[in-house]
């Protein structure tokens, strides 16, 4: 029994031409799959920019292995299994993104209840300090994050960046905070 018995012969021979590095096969793979999947995605994340984002991982990935593909039975299935895979992913990753914003929020709020005035005072400052320092587009990041209250995908649609690169350098701003005013903790 072979392999790929199960894959449709206009499966099969897009797969053997784009193995072969074939780009309009691979555009053609993409023009049939990306519409149905990125809704597919979207009902996941429920966020739009994500999902793009998401989307051009699983044709990039399908792009760097066309050569070492392990599909058997189906490349719909493969795709919306790689699609599904990814947005559970990008899922579990704002959870924890989000679980680290709250507990230096709270790390923050807590320094700065149990101690005086003068250290609340000072605290601030150091913080104004470090992040006068970033680079200007994390500091403005930060500052619409931090200041301005809104979420990753608001800043992503407001400075026409992608919601993983906020979160990245949300991360970043507050990594280089905590590690610079650790003492404070």
């Amino acid at each position: 029994m072979r392999k790929d018995k199960h894959i449709s012969l206009s499966e099969k021979e897009l797969l053997v031409k784009l193995n072969r590095g074939d780009v309009e096969a691979f555009n053609r793979l993409f023009r049939s799959f990306y519409k149905p999947l990125y809704f597919y995605v979207f009902r996941i994340t429920g966020e739009s920019e994500a999902s793009k984002d998401i989307l051009q991982d699983v044709f990039s990935q399908l792009w760097k292995e066309r050569n070492n593909l392990p599909i058997r039975y189906s490349l719909n299935g493969y795709l919306y299994r790689m699609a599904r895979n990814k947005s559970l992913n990008y899922i579990q990753q704002k959870k924890r993104e989000d679980l680290r914003n709250k507990d230096y929020r709270n790390a923050l709020l807590h320094s700065i209840d149990s101690e005086n005035q003068a250290d609340r005072k000072e605290l601030l400052r150091l913080v104004d300090q470090q992040v006068s320092e970033f680079p200007s587009r994390q500091k403005q990041v930060f500052l619409l994050s931090r200041q301005q209250g809104l979420t990753h995908r608001e800043i992503a649609e407001h400075l026409n960046l992608s919601p993983k690169t906020v979160e990245s350098l949300i991360y970043r701003s507050l990594r280089r905070l905590k590690n610079n005013l650790k003492n404070f903790f």
